[in-house]
C-alpha cells in the first residue's frame, strides 16, 4: 500500500524476481520513452513493490544505454530579457531576433 503527496492511497502488486527486469523495462522505455529515474519511480511505484526496489530502478535507469548516450543537457542558460520601448505609431519600430550563422543542412 503507498501514498501519494495528496494522501491517496493505492494498493501495489509484489512483483516476482523474475518479472521485475520486464516490469522495469516497461515503466522506463515503454509508451513512456525513457524516464529519468524520478519518474520512473513514481510510475513503478504507483503500481509495484518489491524489496529494495528503489536502488533497483536508480540502477537500471543510469544503466539504460539510449539515455546514457543522450544524457541531459547541462548548458541551459537563459538569454537576459531587455526591456522594449512602447511604440506609439505602428510600424514605426520592428523588432526582430536573428540566429547566425546556420549549417546548411543536406
Amino acid at each position: 500500500m503507498s501514498k501519494d503527496q495528496f494522501g491517496n492511497v493505492s494498493l501495489q502488486v509484489v512483483i516476482p524476481k523474475v518479472y521485475r527486469d520486464k516490469n522495469l523495462a516497461l515503466c522506463h522505455e515503454g509508451t513512456s520513452s525513457h524516464l529519468g529515474v524520478r519518474r520512473t519511480k513514481d510510475r513503478l511505484l504507483k503500481h509495484y513493490f518489491w524489496p529494495n526496489c528503489i536502488k533497483e530502478i536508480e540502477g537500471y535507469v543510469r544503466s539504460c544505454d539510449p539515455c546514457q548516450r543522450m544524457g541531459k543537457c547541462k548548458d541551459k542558460v537563459k538569454a537576459p530579457l531587455k526591456l522594449v520601448p512602447i511604440i506609439t505609431e505602428l510600424f514605426s519600430k520592428m523588432n526582430l531576433d536573428a540566429v547566425s550563422p546556420l549549417s546548411t543542412s543536406s
